[in-house]
Formats: structure tokens, sequence, C-alpha cells
């Protein structure tokens, strides 16, 4: 993964969207966080993948159950932290620039 810089970092990012999916879509938060992903080519591709596996578990399975839906995204979670990548150690102490 090559190193690029925003204000917010991709972890701080990923992070967000794991804990608030689903809320308030105008908040500062999540408008800060909807312009990292239009500016970061990494968690765009990321959240368009995420997406599309959405869509596929949607139109391929029947209700999907409320804690199967958090237990997915604590599993997506994990794996963006256990990718190695040398940024995840923000996962405990997120600051912004």
């Amino acid at each position: 993964m090559t190193e690029h810089e925003h204000d917010l970092s991709c972890i701080e990012v990923w992070r967000y969207i794991c804990r608030h999916h689903g809320e308030d879509e105008n908040s500062k938060e999540c408008q800060a966080v909807k312009q990292h992903i239009a500016e970061c080519p990494h968690c765009s591709a990321y959240c368009d993948s995420m997406e599309k596996m959405i869509d596929l578990f949607r139109s391929n399975s029947p209700a999907f159950p409320e804690q199967a839906k958090k237990n997915l995204i604590d599993l997506l979670h994990e794996a963006l932290i256990s990718t190695g990548d040398k940024r995840s150690d923000e996962m405990d102490n997120p600051t912004t620039t």
C-alpha cells in the first residue's frame, strides 16, 4: 500500500463507518468521511467493494438479521486491522491532522 495524506486517516474513516453505519448522513463527521472517500482511491475502491458485497447479500438472501449485520461489519473491521497496514495502530489512538 502506498503512502497518501488526508485530513483523516483511512483507519479513522473505516472506524467511523463501522460505528455509525446508517446514522445521520448530514453530520459534520459523515461529511468529512464522504470527502475523504471521494479523494482517496484506496478508500473509494474499498467502499465500492463493500457496497457491491452488501448489494449481493441483499439480492440473494432472505432478510439478514440485525445481529448478523453487526457481526459482518465487526469481521470486516477486524480484517482491515489484520491486513498489516502500518497505520493499524491508529485504531487505538486516532488523531486528526
